[in-house]
């Protein structure tokens, strides 16, 4: 778990620097970002992810459908 926690903890940092959040540091190395940036650690996350899933044996097509079927369900009992 340390290794996709590490890779939401990047992802975070690079969206932001793009939205501006880290204007004083730009120039700092650490401190740079990019789309390619953002997509490489979306990549990465969605990788851990997968292996995770299959690691514990979880179809996550099944388990989004159970999700969203509850979310419906949920929504639904509240009358939104």
């Amino acid at each position: 778990m340390i290794e996709p926690v590490k890779q939401v903890d990047d992802l975070a940092r690079h969206i932001m620097v793009c939205e501006k959040h880290y204007f004083r540091r730009e120039n700092q190395q650490r401190y740079t970002a990019s789309k390619d940036h953002i997509a490489n650690e979306l990549i990465d996350i969605f990788t851990g992810v997968i292996r995770l899933a299959e690691h514990y044996e979880i179809d996550l097509v099944e388990a989004s459908e159970k999700v969203r079927r509850a979310e419906d369900e949920f929504l639904k009992r509240r009358s939104v």
